[in-house]
């Protein structure tokens, strides 16, 4: 006799088990808050971003009405902004949200499958594959996949808001309006969300709603994902990028697109072979030609017996149109990341609960076969669970990150540059001199390895070496400022001012958004003693970069030794303001004050300077200890 589970009982259950989901996910990643940020990306969208740090009105404008690293995604920027200033441990907090946000997909996505498929079971088999798959462990442990979880996030609630608008339109009209509401949102945080007009036309096909008007309502939100689409697109090839990798054709692109959609589609069944970068191949062989060949046929095959496999085919139509969506505007050299399926897989993952469902309602009158395939499922669930575990430790740091790369493609040049910068920034300079060599060896052409070795030995003394170096760089690519600038500060260093004036000419007509290229020169006009040109170019350096107080800083002194005090004084006001901390900058604003005859000021300064560390003369101090008593003295005799 079979024990039949209620609905009711059944859905309880599957919300406990989603609670066991959710504890083992957070458990499996809890140590990712120890995790460093890695090379590249990170860089541009979080370390070196000045736009995160310290939030204002100023800068919420900025994010919105700029793009980063090529893309525009300010919700998911803003979103690095908000972790900042609510979490002070840095990059932990960036870490942890991170982790947050896939707990919270988690639970959504359960609840979109529930509400789909009318099954818990569905759910809690579609929600953990969901939260273990190793697939996702790049998108939870490298922080700058913040736009597909928080995109994901957006089209996850876009989908289920409409899914309870399409089964009572007449009623729940306020679910649409949340649904475009969430529509738009993720549209500012991932362009991934072009595609939730064509997904919520196959809920209406799962739900059988009238095709016909089910399109005309969503007129108005396909307009705007077209629009989008455009503005991507524009913002996409327009993306300035220092890569010196050679990108393939339009063609080749196609081609390596259908590779990766099958190289993920066979992931997602046989969860191995993870890299977190997988570079274009130089070649197209004829495993790539076969691979490809397969999946067009599968394709095919599928649009041929569309109506008898629906499901099917609906989950591999919105698995290859969203990746098409992330490969299009994703920029950079690799044909794929791990993190680029986390939301593609989600048909996949639903698909997978559906048969799950089927398996035991078609071998129900075979005994013992429930407990059987569920087991089967357990292993398979577990295995998942422990590759994920194992797999985000490869996020700790970019070292560990780049050897994995190097040792499943060691004749890729750009692993061993993005090693080579990991020795270099911790100060290991002759493995980073390899690393370096070593791609160089692999792509001759590799400008930036140029540029940065110089750097290496301009750091050691070697300024001859650098020289040689940076203009290495520059025979390869005469377009890239950065070995002009290097190239000016050596010769400004050797004191060949006129000609390091030059280089620098240069670096700033080749990168006039670049602050640090008008704050060397700026420092180079001070040498030459042409102090109004200086401030001028200091001037430029904080309006590109209004939040780094070395430009204020040195913009003060220029001040200073043009007497013009008071100048100097809100320079050095604005860099407190950014360092409190800083002793020497409340020494520097005491001088400030006090050659404008304002000693109390310059004494209660003096005082913060040496309570911070810095070596104040006590002569100094009690110098404008008299003097604030004498210029009171009158005061108190008038009084008097």
């Amino acid at each position: 006799m079979k024990m039949k589970i209620s609905f009711k009982n059944e859905n309880l259950l599957a919300w406990l088990c989603l609670a066991f989901i959710v504890l083992a996910t957070a458990a499996i990643y809890s140590s990712v808050g120890s995790f460093s940020w890695i090379l590249g990306s990170d860089q541009e969208l979080l370390i070196e971003n000045a736009t995160v740090h310290q939030l204002t009105g100023n800068k919420f404008f900025d994010i919105f009405l700029g793009t980063t690293a090529g893309r525009y995604e300010p919700l998911a920027v803003l979103s690095y902004a908000v972790d900042i200033a609510v979490w002070p441990s840095g990059v932990r907090g960036v870490h942890m949200m991170n982790l947050i946000l896939h707990l919270l997909n988690v639970i959504v996505f359960f609840r979109l499958v529930q509400v789909l498929s009318r099954s818990g079971r569905v759910a809690v088999v579609a929600a953990t594959l969901f939260a273990l798959h190793p697939a996702n462990a790049e998108a939870v442990a490298w922080i700058s996949a913040r736009s597909q979880l928080l995109g994901t996030f957006f089209l996850l609630l876009a989908l289920l808001s409409y899914a309870y608008y399409a089964d009572h339109s007449y009623l729940k009209k306020r679910y649409f309006r949340m649904s475009v509401f969430f529509f738009v949102a993720g549209l500012f945080s991932n362009p991934l969300l072009i595609i939730f007009p064509l997904a919520a036309i196959i809920l209406d096909m799962m739900k059988g709603r009238d095709i016909g008007p089910a399109i005309k309502e969503k007129y108005a939100v396909a307009a705007l994902s077209l629009i989008w689409f455009i503005i991507m697109l524009i913002i996409s090839m327009n993306a300035t990028t220092e890569s010196h990798e050679s990108l393939p054709g339009t063609l080749l692109s196609l081609v390596y697109y259908v590779y990766a959609s099958a190289l993920l589609l066979i992931r997602f069944v046989v969860p191995v072979g993870y890299v977190a970068f997988h570079p274009f191949p130089g070649d197209v062989t004829l495993v790539i030609a076969v691979v490809v060949v397969i999946l067009m046929l599968a394709v095919a095959a599928l649009w041929r017996w569309r109506k008898k496999f629906e499901q099917a085919f609906a989950a591999i139509l919105y698995f290859l149109l969203s990746y098409m969506l992330i490969y299009i505007f994703s920029p950079g050299a690799a044909m794929v990341h791990d993190s680029h399926a986390y939301a593609p897989y989600l048909s996949l993952f639903f698909l997978s609960g559906l048969f799950f469902r089927y398996l035991l309602d078609e071998l129900s009158s075979y005994r013992y076969s429930a407990v059987i395939i569920s087991l089967i499922l357990t292993v398979f669930v577990i295995l998942l669970a422990l590759t994920s575990y194992e797999r985000k430790n490869t996020y700790k740091d970019s070292g560990r990150l780049w050897t994995e790369v190097i040792g499943a493609y060691p004749d890729h040049h750009r692993a061993f540059f993005m090693r080579g910068d990991y020795w270099a920034m911790n100060g290991a300079y002759e493995k980073a001199k390899f690393d370096y060599q070593q791609c160089l060896k692999r792509n001759p052409h590799a400008f930036m390895a140029m540029n940065n070795l110089g750097l290496i030995y301009m750091e050691e003394g070697d300024l001859r070496q650098a020289l040689k170096e940076f203009n290495r760089a520059i025979e390869q690519n005469d377009r890239f400022y950065k070995p002009f600038l290097n190239k000016g500060i050596i010769l400004m260093r050797l004191g060949n001012f006129d000609q390091a004036l030059d280089e620098m000419n240069r670096a700033a007509s080749m990168a006039p958004g670049q602050a640090l290229v008008f704050y060397n020169r700026g420092l180079l006009k001070e040498r030459l003693n042409a102090l109004p040109e200086a401030i001028e170019d200091f001037t430029t350096a904080i309006r590109l970069d209004p939040y780094r107080l070395i430009f204020y800083k040195d913009r003060g002194k220029a001040y200073g030794w043009m007497n013009n005090f008071s100048f100097a004084e809100r320079d050095y006001s604005k860099a407190i303001e950014l360092d409190p901390g800083n002793a020497e900058l409340w020494f520097r604003r005491s001088l400030a004050r006090t050659s404008q005859d304002n000693f109390k000021g310059g004494l209660e300064d003096a005082l913060m300077a040496k309570k911070l560390g810095f070596p104040v003369e006590e002569e100094y101090i009690r110098g404008l200890a008299r003097q604030v008593v004498e210029k009171d003295l009158p005061e108190v005799n008038q009084e008097k």
